[in-house]
């Protein structure tokens, strides 16, 4: 989509530079640039599908587009950066969804995006059975079963990762062992425009702010208007109140990382301090198996395994070139 349509010109949501709607596709080492919508989209009954090792740059909406599932997707290995804003409601996600459930990302980079690195909410109460216990009894589209673990988020306008509060419709959303750079005092949210939550943005932060109050370690309680307007946490507040990121590593020093995105390359210095990093464990993974990373090298074992998309730096700086991507593909 190099000429700007949208939904309003065409009438049908297919515009991104990859849409597929399907269970097990795998969309795996393609170069998705440039587009006037979402880089690579996937919509409606996913249960199965995989995104892994694509490089996706300055696409618009949200870099890797996740929508309308309930089960079992993985996204991993993936480089996302520079995606760029598609009004308020689509500010420019790096990777990010809305009534979807179970998708697990892990081990991507999001690098350098209008919004978020990460953003997960529900947007609407449509009703979906597909592949669930009992089809012919839909249930309504959730934010729930969420893993975000082991990926590198560095230099995104918006937080570095946005969640839903937990209720009856957006609950056991998981996140931690990630790398964090440039996200400030407040890398944390609850994602916006949550617009189908059981419990209302008010009430939800008027029950924060009362924990808050009895954490006196955890920060000052914020200005309930300032709060409502932005509802951003420093990692020991995401920690305490939404049990997430407690092992996240924030701001290592010496480590630095861009995009020359004409080219493709990727700079990193002081690749040493990737190690700082914590460790995604294999059942973080949801059964899911990593086979070979961005650059085709083999995922080590657990232990050994670096945040990011990118396994086996020596120390100092790199340029990695990202296209044509080498090795094979995941099995």
């Amino acid at each position: 989509n190099r000429g700007g349509y949208s939904h309003g010109d065409t009438g049908w949501e297919e515009w991104g530079g990859i849409k597929l709607m399907c269970s097990n596709a795998r969309v795996e080492a393609n170069l998705v640039a440039d587009n006037d919508g979402p880089g690579i989209w996937l919509d409606n009954h996913l249960r199965g599908a995989r995104v892994t090792r694509n490089v996706v740059l300055n696409n618009q909406r949200a870099g890797l587009f996740l929508e309308f599932t309930n089960g079992h997707l993985l996204v991993d290995s993936n480089l996302v950066a520079g995606t760029r804003a598609e009004g308020a409601f689509y500010p420019g996600h790096g990777i990010y969804s809305h009534d979807a459930s179970d998708v697990v990302v892990v081990h991507n980079l999001a690098l350098s995006n209008a919004g978020c690195g990460v953003m997960m909410r529900t947007v609407t109460d449509r009703q979906d059975g597909h592949g669930t216990a009992h089809p012919e009894r839909p249930r309504r589209v959730l934010t729930a079963g969420q893993r975000i673990y082991a990926n590198l988020l560095a230099g995104n306008r918006g937080t570095a990762i946005a969640l839903p509060w937990p209720d009856g419709l957006n609950l056991d959303n998981r996140s931690d062992a990630n790398l964090i750079l440039h996200a400030g005092a407040r890398p944390f949210s609850l994602a916006d425009h949550n617009l189908k939550a059981a419990v209302p943005l008010a009430e939800a932060l008027a029950e924060f702010s009362r924990q808050l109050a009895a954490m006196p370690d955890a920060g000052p309680v914020p200005d309930p208007a300032a709060w409502a307007a932005r509802p951003d946490f420093t990692p020991l507040q995401w920690a305490r109140l939404m049990g997430n990121d407690a092992a996240s590593v924030f701001e290592p020093r010496g480590l630095g990382l861009r995009i020359r995105s004409l080219l493709p390359v990727l700079r990193i210095d002081g690749a040493e301090h990737l190690a700082a990093g914590r460790t995604c464990p294999d059942e973080a993974l949801g059964g899911h198996v990593l086979g070979i990373d961005l650059l085709g090298h083999p995922y080590p074992a657990a232990a050994a395994r670096l945040p990011g998309p990118i396994q086996g730096l020596a120390p100092g700086s790199h340029d990695l070139p990202l296209w044509p991507l080498p090795g094979g593909s995941q099995p």
